[in-house]
């Protein structure tokens, strides 16, 4: 039995012998010794899934982002806080249309005609629970950070949503889409820039802001992209400027802001606008929740762990870790 053993062993280094010179020689065929020799894949190591999710979570501030696309942000950040939502909204013109587990304010605006939202929600008084990001065996299971971050499955669970193209991705934390909504029986659209902002460790919240390309640019050069033409018969959805933050509290808990202000291109109704509103103030959460236990086999878990680029795949499981940090310190 000894001997046998012995016997295996050496023939099992012996192929992999043969295995390696092959690669070797293949190689070499086509490229440097160097290039050979690293070409050779070292035997995998078995780590921990804390440790991946640890070594992941220094491509939050690695992910490279364009000159242009950092400047804009911060110019979209800037008109934010110029326009920051008072503590008390209905002091200044804003009119209250809440709803019991939504507070939204709405305010109009003139030359250009211009309509403000800002929602303030905490998910509690919607949802049992809101889970932001769920990693198990080095996979992700659900959340909301993926699903909203996975924009080409929007149509999937977000409200009125018809389809989503990717214009353009300049990485995982900036990009270009054209959404395409379906309301009643109007078909809407809009172009859309996300900035993606990580302020965890600073401020306690994620930030992502929003912004449309000026009104009339079909057609036209913007950020790198020709402006689509339009999706239907209606003037394009133009948002201005928007913003949204969220706030981990629990497990369980997030605290969710929303400000924006679009153009009124299309002079609708006032109590469409506010349908419109209060609507997803009391939907999108739940949507996201109810879709969360479906995503398991689903073309979106497919996609977040299947088809994502490394940096993709960094950029969420670091995010991930930030948050268990984050919600440790809270609670110690």
């Amino acid at each position: 039995m000894g001997v046998s053993c012995s016997c295996n062993e050496q023939l099992s280094t012996a192929l992999e012998d043969q295995q390696i010179v092959e690669e070797l020689t293949k190689a070499v065929s086509s490229s440097s010794v160097a290039e050979a020799v690293e070409s050779i894949q070292a035997p995998p190591t078995e780590t921990s899934e804390n440790q991946v999710v640890e070594s992941q979570a220094v491509a939050l501030s690695k992910a490279e982002v364009p000159a242009e696309v950092e400047a804009f942000y911060a110019e979209t950040k800037s008109l934010l806080e110029a326009n920051a939502v008072p503590e008390v909204p209905s002091s200044t013109g804003w009119q209250d249309i809440s709803k019991p587990s939504a507070k939204v304010f709405l305010k109009s605006k003139a030359a250009p005609a211009r309509d403000c939202v800002y929602f303030h929600i905490q998910s509690q008084d919607q949802v049992p629970k809101l889970p932001m990001l769920e990693v198990a065996e080095g996979k992700i299971t659900c959340g909301a950070i993926p699903t909203v971050w996975a924009t080409k499955h929007w149509p999937l669970w977000f409200p009125f949503c018809d389809s989503v193209e990717m214009l353009r991705f300049y990485s995982p934390t900036s990009m270009l889409v054209q959404v395409k909504l379906k309301v009643l029986f109007v078909t809407l659209d809009f172009v859309l820039f996300l900035g993606i902002k990580d302020l965890i460790d600073t401020k306690g919240f994620v930030e992502v802001v929003f912004r449309s390309p000026p009104e009339g640019s079909e057609g036209k050069e913007w950020m790198g992209i020709t402006v689509p033409p339009l999706a239907g018969s209606l003037p394009r959805i133009c948002i201005a400027f928007a913003g949204f933050k969220a706030y981990p509290k629990t497990e369980t808990n997030v605290e969710v802001e929303y400000q924006a202000e679009m153009l009124d291109t299309a002079g609708a109704p006032q109590w469409i606008k506010i349908f419109i509103f209060q609507q997803l103030s009391i939907r999108i959460i739940p949507e996201l929740v109810k879709f969360q236990q479906k995503i398991p086999g689903s073309p979106l878990h497919r996609y977040l762990n299947s088809e994502l680029t490394q940096e993709s795949r960094d950029f969420l499981f670091g995010l991930h870790k930030k948050f268990q940090d984050h919600l440790a310190r809270r609670t110690a």
